[in-house]
């Protein structure tokens, strides 16, 4: 299984994918399959989007291919394109749903209209060097409505890089000064970028506001809070992690808590405030219809 989530906005339907390309669709409330689809390629990532019903699903191959949700015992392939060199690896939204971030190996995070109606038109890209471990998002929309964060988490010749930039919502309609080539590369003065590296390996990044960002040190198997300051990241707070290496970060809705999980069955929530453990749960799945059956 490479991947889990609700179907927005109701939340009352779940779609899995596995490695092999095949998607079911379940009912969150008794369980029940609802639909299964083979898409025939290897799959590596799956998210659903906030501001519609469909679920774009990342391949091995590069392609992302996007799937209508609007029935659900029948799901159709609406897109299908490919966008990366390499495996789309990581896939991300801002809150609003007008952006998606998609990620590679490839040294790419391509930017795209999630609206149909747009043809999931690409509307940029940021270069990183080496492969992107992990994407965030964070659109403050009671502050500031036209603007959204973003971080990137990257690693190339074992060296982890957190990029962090400002991005404004409807990038479709900025000028040509936003980019600085005819590849709709990101102009870094125009996203007010800042490329910061770690002393340490990491895996994953999420964001707690624009400032504050959490990841995970790798080899020290520590959860990591860092603030961003003047274009510098510096360590403010470190946690006992998984007991294997690796794993993820998210944050919780409601804004108070750091999740994270990873390769020993383990999700833990901690507090944001003290890093203290409000949570733990030990996961233990062999597949997800057995689960649900």
């Amino acid at each position: 299984m490479v991947g889990v989530d609700f179907v927005s906005p109701t939340n009352s339907q779940i779609i899995s994918c596995r490695k092999n390309g095949i998607v079911q669709v379940w009912s969150a409330e008794t369980a029940a399959q609802l639909s299964s689809l083979q898409l025939g390629s290897e799959v590596s990532t799956i998210a659903c989007c906030q501001s519609s019903r469909s679920a774009f699903i990342g391949l091995s191959s590069g392609q992302l291919v996007v799937l209508d949700l609007n029935t659900p015992e029948s799901p159709r392939i609406i897109f299908e394109d490919r966008i990366h060199h390499g495996s789309i690896l990581h896939i991300a939204f801002d809150m609003s749903g007008k952006l998606l971030f998609t990620g590679s190996d490839d040294g790419h995070v391509i930017i795209l209209d999630t609206r149909a109606s747009n043809k999931f038109k690409c509307l940029g890209h940021i270069d990183v060097k080496g492969q992107v471990t992990g994407i965030a998002s964070l659109h403050q929309l009671k502050i500031e409505k036209e603007w959204c964060y973003l971080a990137i988490s990257s690693v190339c010749d074992n060296s982890s890089v957190i990029s962090h930039a400002k991005l404004p919502v409807d990038l479709h309609l900025q000028p040509k000064e936003a980019f600085d080539d005819d590849t709709f590369h990101m102009d870094p003065k125009f996203i007010s970028r800042a490329d910061c590296q770690l002393d340490f390996l990491a895996s994953s990044v999420a964001m707690v506001n624009p400032n504050i960002m959490v990841t995970v040190d790798v080899t020290k198997k520590n959860v990591v809070i860092l603030n961003l300051n003047s274009g510098k990241l510096t360590v403010t707070d470190r946690a006992n992690g998984h007991l294997l290496k690796g794993g993820s970060v998210v944050i919780s809705p409601h804004g108070k808590w750091i999740g994270s999980y990873s390769g020993d069955g383990q999700i833990i929530f901690r507090s944001i405030e003290d890093a203290r453990i409000v949570s733990l749960f030990l996961v233990i799945l062999t597949s997800l219809e057995e689960h649900l059956s």
